[in-house]
């Protein structure tokens, strides 16, 4: 994740430096609205970098779990999910997913994670669920 959160910030930096050089330097209005274009952009890829790659903001995707529910947040421009473990009936785990099965519907929370990643969120997971005594299938 930190790998990425680099990466994005730097082709956000690089995006918003261009367009400044484009709006400063160029004459000609098509050279002058891509800077526009490219400044607007760069802001939002360095706000996103900041926002979804970051461990403490309270935007970025995660899944958190306590004794009372478990909390999934997809993507930053979604609303997090809270689903109580006592609607939890089973839990079943493929790769790179998680499905929470409850009595009137399903949550199927997929993600994106390297393997080291992606068996200790599965282990977190399984750890809650034996401990509530809720089924967990796959994994």
């Amino acid at each position: 994740m930190a790998w990425t959160r680099r990466l994005y910030l730097l082709s956000a930096i690089c995006n918003t430096l261009a367009g400044i050089s484009f709006i400063i330097r160029e004459g000609n209005l098509f050279w002058l609205i891509l800077g526009v274009v490219m400044l607007c952009t760069g802001i939002f890829g360095i706000a996103y970098a900041i926002l979804a790659f970051s461990g403490k903001s309270k935007y970025a995707p995660r899944i958190s779990l306590n004794e009372g529910l478990v909390y999934i947040r997809e993507t930053i421009m979604k609303p997090g999910i809270e689903i109580s473990w006592g609607k939890i009936k089973n839990i079943r785990m493929a790769y790179n997913s998680i499905t929470f099965s409850m009595p009137d519907s399903e949550y199927e929370f997929s993600y994106r994670a390297n393997a080291d990643t992606s068996l200790k969120i599965k282990a977190a997971v399984r750890e809650m669920a034996e401990l509530k005594s809720i089924e967990v299938l796959g994994g």
